[in-house]
């Protein structure tokens, strides 16, 4: 089963409703929401990847290909700084994650590891998405 191309109605309301968790990430940051659970950089880190992500769509939608991959550094980036943090910030860090039914917990260790083995997964797809940029800019027509 392969996935379909979203039809550009979709693709504009994903990309409206990226815009809209974005600017309420955004917004808990600046005012440094106590339920924000994360340092504002972190909030506004993932607000930017949410920004990116509407302007890819946008740009795929607009078809506009090379622009809407480009857009994948930044956003692999904010992947990596988010699992960086996770994996070196301060304090301890509980994982938690739930479903129907089904509740699983992992401890300070456990969580490093694994976000910082996500991390670096992200800053090679970073590294490698910034080499296939330039080699694509390389042979661009011109004009």
């Amino acid at each position: 089963m392969s996935a379909r191309e979203p039809t550009p109605r979709e693709a504009i309301v994903a990309a409206l409703c990226c815009l809209a968790f974005g600017a309420y990430l955004a917004w808990l940051g600046a005012v440094r929401h106590p339920q924000l659970r994360v340092p504002p950089a972190v909030a506004w880190v993932l607000a930017g990847v949410l920004a990116c992500a509407a302007a890819a769509l946008l740009a795929k939608t607009a078809r506009r290909p090379r622009v809407a991959g480009r857009l994948a550094i930044p956003i692999l980036a904010g992947f990596t700084a988010v699992g960086a943090w996770i994996a070196l910030g301060a304090g301890p860090q509980v994982c938690r994650a739930s479903g129907p039914g089904v509740a699983v917990a992992a401890g300070d260790m456990q969580c490093r590891v694994a976000f910082g083995i996500g991390a670096l997964i992200s800053a090679g797809m970073t590294l490698l998405a910034i080499r296939l940029a330039r080699a694509t800019q390389d042979t661009a027509p011109r004009g």
